[in-house]
């Protein structure tokens, strides 16, 4: 009987058994047999694929037998290989990954590196700009306000002149103090007499207290205001540079309104020398007098003034 359609094998039948056996025990040895049977079992062997260890016939995909078991070792390489070159397709893909990410990566950094310069660009014009108008625009305003002080002197200072030949200090005192509010008056400082006047005005504040006692019509203001203007002139140093523009009249007058200060303190304010010098760095902030402390002082004293 055919080992494979299993036909009656006639006179070939002591061979089927040797083919048989030849098959089992060696499986190459059936390549080389006779065709020994009409379904051309020897010639399918050559010309098809079947299983080395039963026979059974296979698919060229077949790595393994499906009825034994038995591994195809040309399936199997071929199945290998294609594996293999998808392996290599997938690594190549893999490769090119990291590329494309870097190549997108390095775009956006670009991009962004980009932006940022354009960013600090702008802020560098905005800031040059606003910095040329700035200086541009006060400039103009430096210039247009000298303007305005020199028309003011022009107009305002042959007025003080003439008022401060006369030696009359109040008059001139009364002038200034109506010519603060107009535009240029800032020019005032720049009027070479004014320094002298800015020592009169802290002795016009000392006057003033002496004549209100006299009149018993003072207030509390009146009390600290005097008592902040005797402190600033007798306890503050005036520096050379102020009084090297005083005239020597300015400044004997100058150590008379002092005098007069010193006496409003000791008469007044009960206050010796030292007891003042005491006083006057109690009410100082930041090293300069404080109208603020000198004003907290005489209401706490208010009961000693007299």
């Amino acid at each position: 009987m055919c080992f494979l359609c299993y036909n009656s094998l006639g006179k070939y039948h002591s061979q089927k058994i040797l083919i048989r056996t030849s098959y089992f025990h060696n499986p190459g040895t059936i390549e080389t047999s006779e065709v020994l049977c009409i379904c051309g079992f020897n010639e399918r062997r050559r010309t098809g694929m079947f299983c080395s260890n039963c026979g059974a016939e296979l698919k060229e995909s077949d790595v393994t037998c499906p009825y034994c078991g038995m591994l195809q070792p040309s399936a199997a390489e071929s199945e290998y290989m294609q594996k293999l070159e998808h392996l290599k397709q997938d690594v190549q893909n893999l490769k090119a990954v990291p590329t494309k990410e870097y190549t997108r990566e390095l775009r956006h950094q670009g991009i962004f590196t980009a932006k940022i310069v354009l960013i600090i660009f702008c802020i560098f014009l905005l800031l040059f700009v606003t910095g040329v108008s700035v200086f541009y625009g006060s400039s103009y305003l430096e210039k247009k306000e000298l303007r305005k002080e020199n028309a003011f002197a022009k107009e305002y200072f042959p007025k003080l002149n003439e008022l401060y030949a006369s030696g009359n200090d109040e008059e001139v005192y009364t002038y200034i103090n109506s010519l603060y509010n107009l535009d240029g008056s800032t020019a005032l400082y720049r009027w070479k007499h004014m320094d002298y006047y800015n020592y009169y005005t802290l002795y016009m504040d000392v006057k003033f207290l002496n004549d209100a006692i006299a009149d018993n019509s003072y207030n509390e203001y009146d009390i600290s205001t005097g008592f902040y203007s005797a402190m600033v002139l007798t306890r503050e140093e005036f520096s050379s540079y102020h009084k090297n523009k005083l005239t020597d009249a300015e400044l004997v007058k100058l150590d008379t309104f002092i005098q007069e200060s010193d006496s409003l303190l000791l008469e007044h304010f009960h206050l010796t020398s030292d007891e003042a010098d005491q006083v006057y760095q109690d009410c100082l902030d930041d090293g300069y007098l404080s109208y603020k402390k000198c004003m907290d002082y005489t209401a706490s004293h208010k009961n000693q003034f007299s």
